[in-house]
Protein backbone atom coordinates (compact mmCIF):
# COMPACT_ATOMS: atom_id res chain seq x y z
CA UNK A 1 0.00 0.00 0.00
CA UNK A 2 3.12 2.26 0.94
CA UNK A 3 4.72 1.56 -2.25
CA UNK A 4 1.55 2.23 -4.35
CA UNK A 5 1.03 5.37 -2.53
CA UNK A 6 4.34 6.80 -3.16
CA UNK A 7 4.31 5.91 -7.27
CA UNK A 8 0.80 7.70 -7.06
CA UNK A 9 2.50 10.88 -5.30
CA UNK A 10 5.58 10.69 -7.68
CA UNK A 11 3.40 10.56 -10.80
CA UNK A 12 1.14 13.82 -9.39
CA UNK A 13 4.46 15.05 -8.34
CA UNK A 14 5.93 14.45 -12.16
CA UNK A 15 2.66 15.70 -13.52
CA UNK A 16 2.70 18.91 -11.22
CA UNK A 17 6.54 19.86 -12.47
CA UNK A 18 5.70 19.10 -16.23
CA UNK A 19 3.00 21.84 -16.62
CA UNK A 20 5.21 24.91 -16.38
CA UNK A 21 8.33 23.31 -17.81
CA UNK A 22 5.75 22.66 -21.24
CA UNK A 23 4.74 26.13 -20.39
CA UNK A 24 8.54 27.50 -20.40
CA UNK A 25 8.93 25.37 -23.55
CA UNK A 26 6.16 26.97 -25.32
CA UNK A 27 7.13 30.10 -24.59
CA UNK A 28 10.86 29.90 -25.12
CA UNK A 29 12.35 33.04 -27.02
CA UNK A 30 12.69 32.17 -30.57
CA UNK A 31 15.75 34.38 -32.21
CA UNK A 32 14.69 36.81 -35.13
CA UNK A 33 16.72 37.89 -38.12
CA UNK A 34 16.05 41.43 -39.85
CA UNK A 35 17.19 43.36 -42.61
CA UNK A 36 15.97 46.66 -43.75
CA UNK A 37 16.83 50.37 -44.32
CA UNK A 38 18.11 53.21 -42.02
CA UNK A 39 19.46 56.83 -43.05
CA UNK A 40 19.31 60.46 -40.96
CA UNK A 41 21.40 63.58 -40.27
CA UNK A 42 24.85 63.73 -38.57
CA UNK A 43 26.52 66.56 -37.01
CA UNK A 44 30.25 66.51 -36.94
CA UNK A 45 33.40 68.16 -36.18
CA UNK A 46 37.11 67.06 -35.47
CA UNK A 47 39.56 66.65 -32.68
CA UNK A 48 42.34 68.70 -34.13
CA UNK A 49 45.79 69.03 -30.97
CA UNK A 50 47.06 71.64 -31.55
CA UNK A 51 43.52 72.92 -31.85
CA UNK A 52 41.27 74.68 -35.12
CA UNK A 53 37.92 76.61 -33.95
CA UNK A 54 34.83 74.72 -35.49
CA UNK A 55 31.18 74.75 -35.82
CA UNK A 56 29.26 71.72 -36.13
CA UNK A 57 28.89 70.65 -39.73
CA UNK A 58 26.10 69.34 -41.34
CA UNK A 59 25.53 65.83 -43.18
CA UNK A 60 23.86 62.91 -43.81
CA UNK A 61 23.94 58.60 -43.16
CA UNK A 62 22.20 55.99 -45.49
CA UNK A 63 22.71 52.66 -45.54
CA UNK A 64 21.39 48.73 -44.82
CA UNK A 65 21.13 46.91 -41.44
CA UNK A 66 20.61 43.38 -40.81
CA UNK A 67 19.94 42.43 -36.46
CA UNK A 68 19.88 39.29 -34.89
CA UNK A 69 17.92 39.04 -31.93
CA UNK A 70 19.59 36.34 -30.03
CA UNK A 71 18.52 36.12 -26.29
CA UNK A 72 16.05 37.26 -23.77
CA UNK A 73 17.87 37.45 -20.54
CA UNK A 74 16.00 40.28 -18.84
CA UNK A 75 15.44 42.03 -22.74
CA UNK A 76 16.08 41.36 -25.61
CA UNK A 77 19.99 40.84 -26.72
CA UNK A 78 21.41 40.70 -30.06
CA UNK A 79 23.83 41.97 -32.84
CA UNK A 80 23.36 45.09 -35.31
CA UNK A 81 25.19 45.72 -37.89
CA UNK A 82 25.24 49.00 -40.62
CA UNK A 83 26.61 49.28 -43.86
CA UNK A 84 26.30 53.31 -44.57
CA UNK A 85 27.50 55.60 -46.82
CA UNK A 86 28.69 58.90 -44.68
CA UNK A 87 29.02 62.53 -45.77
CA UNK A 88 30.53 64.45 -42.36
CA UNK A 89 33.83 66.22 -41.97
CA UNK A 90 34.30 69.87 -40.50
CA UNK A 91 33.64 73.76 -41.29
CA UNK A 92 35.99 76.52 -39.48
CA UNK A 93 34.80 79.30 -37.38
CA UNK A 94 36.28 82.25 -38.28
CA UNK A 95 34.94 85.07 -36.43
CA UNK A 96 37.03 87.85 -37.37
CA UNK A 97 36.17 87.61 -41.05
CA UNK A 98 32.26 86.50 -41.23
CA UNK A 99 32.25 86.28 -44.85
CA UNK A 100 34.94 84.36 -45.41
CA UNK A 101 34.43 80.09 -44.90
CA UNK A 102 36.05 77.04 -45.04
CA UNK A 103 34.46 73.13 -44.89
CA UNK A 104 35.65 69.66 -45.68
CA UNK A 105 33.34 67.66 -46.80
CA UNK A 106 34.66 64.09 -46.52
CA UNK A 107 32.94 61.12 -47.37
CA UNK A 108 32.95 57.42 -45.76
CA UNK A 109 31.80 53.95 -46.42
CA UNK A 110 30.92 53.09 -42.10
CA UNK A 111 30.31 49.63 -40.83
CA UNK A 112 29.13 49.75 -37.00
CA UNK A 113 28.99 46.59 -35.39
CA UNK A 114 27.32 46.94 -32.30
CA UNK A 115 25.98 44.94 -29.46
CA UNK A 116 22.12 45.90 -29.49
CA UNK A 117 19.69 45.63 -26.22
CA UNK A 118 15.77 46.23 -26.58
CA UNK A 119 13.80 46.92 -23.29
CA UNK A 120 11.30 43.54 -24.19
CA UNK A 121 9.82 41.54 -26.52
CA UNK A 122 6.42 43.56 -26.86
CA UNK A 123 5.49 45.35 -29.95
CA UNK A 124 7.07 48.77 -28.45
CA UNK A 125 10.22 48.73 -26.78
CA UNK A 126 13.34 51.15 -26.08
CA UNK A 127 16.59 50.25 -27.20
CA UNK A 128 20.40 50.33 -26.59
CA UNK A 129 23.45 49.45 -28.93
CA UNK A 130 26.88 50.39 -28.15
CA UNK A 131 30.10 48.99 -29.81
CA UNK A 132 33.06 49.54 -32.25
CA UNK A 133 32.70 51.26 -36.09
CA UNK A 134 34.96 50.81 -38.75
CA UNK A 135 35.48 53.23 -42.20
CA UNK A 136 37.37 53.70 -45.16
CA UNK A 137 37.82 57.41 -46.58
CA UNK A 138 35.89 57.55 -50.05
CA UNK A 139 37.35 61.01 -50.85
CA UNK A 140 36.49 64.92 -50.13
CA UNK A 141 35.55 67.91 -50.91
CA UNK A 142 36.70 71.65 -49.80
CA UNK A 143 34.29 74.21 -49.91
CA UNK A 144 35.91 77.98 -49.34
CA UNK A 145 35.74 81.22 -50.19
CA UNK A 146 39.43 81.72 -49.01
CA UNK A 147 42.22 83.55 -51.44
CA UNK A 148 45.01 85.80 -51.40
CA UNK A 149 42.96 88.49 -50.68
CA UNK A 150 41.48 87.55 -47.35
CA UNK A 151 43.38 84.85 -46.17
CA UNK A 152 45.85 87.35 -44.04
CA UNK A 153 45.71 86.42 -40.59
CA UNK A 154 44.21 82.85 -40.72
CA UNK A 155 44.97 79.75 -39.87
CA UNK A 156 44.89 77.85 -43.00
CA UNK A 157 47.36 75.29 -42.99
CA UNK A 158 45.18 72.52 -42.69
CA UNK A 159 42.93 73.53 -45.34
CA UNK A 160 45.30 71.42 -48.17
CA UNK A 161 46.62 69.03 -46.33
CA UNK A 162 45.32 65.87 -47.71
CA UNK A 163 43.60 62.84 -46.13
CA UNK A 164 46.82 60.61 -45.26
CA UNK A 165 44.87 57.55 -43.35
CA UNK A 166 41.80 56.05 -45.10
CA UNK A 167 40.99 53.54 -42.35
CA UNK A 168 38.57 54.91 -39.60
CA UNK A 169 38.15 52.88 -36.71
CA UNK A 170 36.42 54.02 -33.34
CA UNK A 171 33.95 53.41 -30.96
CA UNK A 172 29.99 54.38 -30.50
CA UNK A 173 26.56 53.85 -29.27
CA UNK A 174 23.11 55.27 -28.77
CA UNK A 175 19.66 55.20 -27.66
CA UNK A 176 16.29 54.75 -29.51
CA UNK A 177 12.67 53.55 -29.34
CA UNK A 178 11.23 51.31 -32.14
CA UNK A 179 7.68 50.01 -32.98
CA UNK A 180 6.79 46.24 -34.31
CA UNK A 181 4.10 46.11 -36.43
CA UNK A 182 3.53 42.58 -37.89
CA UNK A 183 6.61 41.76 -39.29
CA UNK A 184 7.98 45.31 -39.74
CA UNK A 185 10.48 47.15 -37.30
CA UNK A 186 9.65 50.83 -37.60
CA UNK A 187 12.49 53.21 -35.27
CA UNK A 188 14.48 55.83 -34.49
CA UNK A 189 17.66 56.53 -32.27
CA UNK A 190 20.42 58.88 -31.70
CA UNK A 191 24.26 57.95 -31.76
CA UNK A 192 27.68 59.12 -30.93
CA UNK A 193 30.82 58.23 -32.26
CA UNK A 194 34.14 59.11 -31.41
CA UNK A 195 36.89 58.02 -33.56
CA UNK A 196 40.03 56.84 -32.12
CA UNK A 197 42.37 56.84 -35.29
CA UNK A 198 43.72 60.32 -36.97
CA UNK A 199 43.02 60.65 -40.30
CA UNK A 200 46.30 62.70 -40.84
CA UNK A 201 49.85 61.61 -40.06
CA UNK A 202 50.31 62.26 -36.10
CA UNK A 203 54.06 61.41 -36.07
CA UNK A 204 56.03 64.22 -33.71
CA UNK A 205 57.51 65.81 -36.64
CA UNK A 206 53.79 66.02 -38.01
CA UNK A 207 51.81 69.24 -37.67
CA UNK A 208 49.04 67.46 -35.83
CA UNK A 209 49.35 65.36 -32.78
CA UNK A 210 45.87 64.51 -33.70
CA UNK A 211 42.75 64.87 -35.61
CA UNK A 212 39.75 62.18 -34.96
CA UNK A 213 36.32 62.84 -35.60
CA UNK A 214 33.47 62.98 -33.67
CA UNK A 215 29.92 62.79 -35.07
CA UNK A 216 26.45 63.12 -33.40
CA UNK A 217 23.52 61.07 -35.47
CA UNK A 218 19.46 60.99 -35.45
CA UNK A 219 18.81 58.17 -37.42
CA UNK A 220 15.19 56.02 -38.64
CA UNK A 221 14.99 53.09 -39.81
CA UNK A 222 12.66 50.55 -41.17
CA UNK A 223 13.18 46.32 -40.79
CA UNK A 224 11.45 43.08 -41.74
CA UNK A 225 11.39 40.64 -40.08
CA UNK A 226 12.51 37.09 -40.99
Amino acid sequence: MNRLYTKVLLALLGLFLSVPIAHAQVQRFKPKVMVGAIGGINLSNVIFVPSIPQTMKRGFDSGLVFRADLDDYFGIWGIWVEVDYSRRGWKDRIDDKPDVYYEREMNYIQVPVLTHYSTDAGPFRFTVGVGPQFGYFMGDKKITNIDAGNAEGLIIIHHNKEVEQKFAWGLGGGLGAEYEWRKMVFGAKVTYYQGLGDFFNNARSETFGKSAEQIFSGKAYVLFVF
